[in-house]
């Protein structure tokens, strides 16, 4: 099975950053649970490829005056493999953050995944905005399915809300998806009541020895501590 995970935040191929390193430890771990299946993780050039005061100040930090060469392709692991096929981004309120171009620059990702032999089965968008968008838009066109876990807190953020009016680009995809899952039991509540009542799987933290799965079961835990059998259950 090939798992395409698309995470809205990322730590920059440089390492200099580390926004959205959890999502890194995130396909690391699902990877090593899961030989079976395969984790290509979606890189736009986060970081490097945007334009923000964040990555104005890391740049003053280590001023680098010729851009390095990044590769297009990392293997990480036998089963875990960074892709970067970048787009410029900045502040969503200047033209929806070029959320456009990020899909055209995954929709070539997809061709070049294609063109290596490889069948994504499975995209898995980490935030609405901007990968759940994207993913949204990729899957209108592929049929491929996605599911979409949220981490906006508080939800959403102040960019996407007019008083209690929550924009498209945050509906839509939750709206979309095969599955939602929020981190959080509060999360999920806003999720539901501003996009009313969209069914939201809450993730369990899984923080106490006792509702840790055994070693080596391949499990999902939710709040009703129901285990879900690996990734290939979720589009069940």
């Amino acid at each position: 099975m090939n798992v395409l995970h698309l995470p809205s935040w990322y730590p920059d191929l440089r390492d200099t950053r580390l926004d959205g390193v959890f999502f890194r430890e995130f396909a690391v771990g699902l990877a090593a649970h899961h030989p079976d299946c395969t984790v290509h993780v979606a890189s736009w050039g986060h970081g490097d490829r945007e334009l923000s005061s964040a990555t104005l100040r890391t740049w003053l930090r280590r001023p680098v005056l010729a851009p390095l060469a990044l590769p297009a392709r990392r293997v990480l692991a036998p089963n875990l493999i960074e892709h970067r096929e970048p787009a410029w981004t900045w502040r969503y309120d200047v033209a929806r953050g070029n959320v456009e171009g990020v899909t055209a620059a995954m929709r070539r990702l997809l061709a070049r995944l294609r063109g290596e032999g490889v069948r994504v089965d499975l995209m898995h968008a980490q935030v609405a905005f901007p990968a759940g968008r994207v993913a949204m838009t990729l899957s209108a066109e592929t049929g491929i399915p996605f599911v979409l876990t949220e981490h906006m807190g508080p939800f959403p953020f102040v960019a996407f809300r007019r008083g209690e009016r929550v924009s498209d680009d945050i509906l839509a995809p939750i709206r979309a998806a095969r599955r939602v899952w929020a981190v959080s039991r509060a999360l999920a509540d806003d999720v539901q009541r501003l996009t009313r009542s969209v069914p939201v799987g809450r993730r369990a933290s899984c923080a106490s020895a006792r509702s840790c799965p055994p070693r080596g079961r391949r499990t999902c835990c939710t709040p009703s501590r129901r285990p879900v059998w690996g990734p290939r259950r979720v589009c069940a």
